[in-house]
Formats: C-alpha cells, structure tokens, sequence
C-alpha cells in the first residue's frame, strides 16, 4: 500500500522512524484498533526486515502505507500531529507518495 500522511513533530530531537519491509510468506497480520478508534494491523519484528531509516525533525511527509515506527534517541517526550492527506473528492483513498511530491513539490528539500 502506497500512502502518505504529513507529520508534525514537537521535541523528541534525533528520534529515528523506521520503514520495514515484510518477509514472503509471512501475513495476514492482527488487525486491531488505535486509541482513536482507527485501524492498525500488529506487525511483530519476526514478520519484518529493516528497509530505511530517517531522523525526524521538521513536518515531513511520512510513507505510512507500509510497516513503520519511531524510536526517541534520548529520554525527551515526543509529540507528533500526523494528518491523513487526501483529495476532497475521495478521502478515503488518501494520498500516494508521488501525488504528494507533486502537490508539495515548491516545499520539499
């Protein structure tokens, strides 16, 4: 899956997220609710082998279409506001990578 969503994060200097690719053969994965009340599937580390990593540091557009997490660097809290990116005339099919480039390509490093 190919999704985008933009993030915002307060603190937690020199946390690193983590993008995982899963292993052939292993899935369907526990599908489960976050505290919004938004699906999650529970991915376990068994399941998954390490694609990329990248510091977090401004508002980024974050691929999260596939296995993902962060990890702070030092004991520091972390907040984070990720907003789901869309069109307005499909909400539910989000964004993908390349849309959004092109969408935000004037403010992109």
């Amino acid at each position: 899956m190919d999704r985008v969503c933009m993030n915002w994060q307060v603190q937690g200097a020199g946390s690193l997220m983590h993008w995982y690719d899963i292993k052939e053969g292993h899935g369907p994965f526990e599908e489960t609710e976050t505290q919004a009340g938004t699906p999650y599937a529970q991915y376990h580390p068994k399941d998954l082998d390490h694609a990329f990593s990248h510091a977090t540091k401004f508002p980024s557009m974050v691929q999260t279409g596939i296995p993902h997490n962060i990890h702070n660097s030092k004991w520091e809290p972390r907040w984070t506001i990720s907003c789901d990116l869309s069109f307005k005339a499909t909400p539910e099919e989000g964004l993908t990578m390349d849309q959004a480039k092109e969408i935000f390509n004037k403010w992109t490093v």
